[in-house]
């Protein structure tokens, strides 16, 4: 029994299961995953994370007028520009499309999420040349704070999703889940 071709076989389907083929961060699989155990361990520890779902504003645009091959490099290049602000225990990850999410250590900073979201935005925009140097590269994003905005990591993150839901369609808004967006 050979075991270094299982081991190998092993590596690839974890990967194949947990890791966006595009951008090469974890995907919605591994999201989830790691998401229930941060969130299980907030209510251990009694600590705190941030959820911040963000949307890549307009990018069906970029995927018709550049083509998929461009819409991939942004992708790809959003990827790494998140991967830059995980915290520890944190994660980066592609949840669907041109959809992504960050947890991120809270600290006791309110603050934090929308500092981090708008340094995404500063760097994002910098992707604007060649090609896309007619495109305005922006991101939305929602957030909430687990565990105190749900009952679960999915509940917390849909009311992240849900207040980015909520941003009224315009583009480059941050904005905090609040109970009270269940009431309009």
């Amino acid at each position: 029994l050979d075991i270094t071709q299982e081991h190998e076989k092993d590596i690839l389907i974890e990967r194949l299961a947990y890791i966006d083929e595009v951008t090469e961060i974890a995907n919605r699989n591994k999201l989830m995953d790691a998401g229930q155990e941060i969130y299980d361990t907030c209510h251990l520890l009694d600590y705190s994370y941030w959820i911040i779902v963000l949307d890549i504003d307009r990018f069906h645009i970029i995927n018709d007028t550049c083509g998929y091959k461009n819409g991939n490099y942004v992708l790809k290049n959003f990827a790494h520009i998140l991967y830059k602000f995980v915290t520890p225990g944190g994660l980066a990850a592609r949840v669907s499309g041109d959809n992504f999410a960050l947890i991120l250590k809270d600290y006791g900073d309110n603050e934090l999420p929308i500092r981090t979201v708008r340094s995404i935005q500063e760097e994002f925009a910098q992707l604007a040349v060649d090609e896309l140097a007619s495109i305005n590269l922006n991101c939305s994003a929602g957030y909430s704070r687990m565990p105190d905005d749900g009952s679960s990591f999915l509940d917390v993150m849909e009311h992240a999703e849900f207040a980015l839901k909520s941003s009224t369609g315009n583009q480059g808004v941050i904005c905090a889940y609040e109970p009270s967006m269940h009431d309009s």
